[in-house]
């Protein structure tokens, strides 16, 4: 399950919590049931083949050198 971000809408403690996609947690703080997901931006973790160069970026590509 995913970690979400939440925030309570009776006292303002804003928290994280592993949820369903259709799960609202109660607040730790206060204990209540109103609480609304913030947006926030996925965190990508591990490795996943991802490649951050540029395309015109020089350096070790694994291919042989040419004359």
């Amino acid at each position: 399950m995913p970690m979400y971000d939440f925030e309570c809408k009776a006292c303002g403690h804003a928290f994280e919590a592993v949820a369903k996609v259709d799960e609202l947690p109660p607040c730790p703080s206060c204990n209540s049931a109103d609480v609304a997901r913030l947006i926030s931006t996925p965190m990508i973790t591990g490795k996943v083949g991802l490649n951050f160069k540029s395309p015109g970026a020089k350096g070790k590509s694994g291919r042989p050198k040419t004359g």
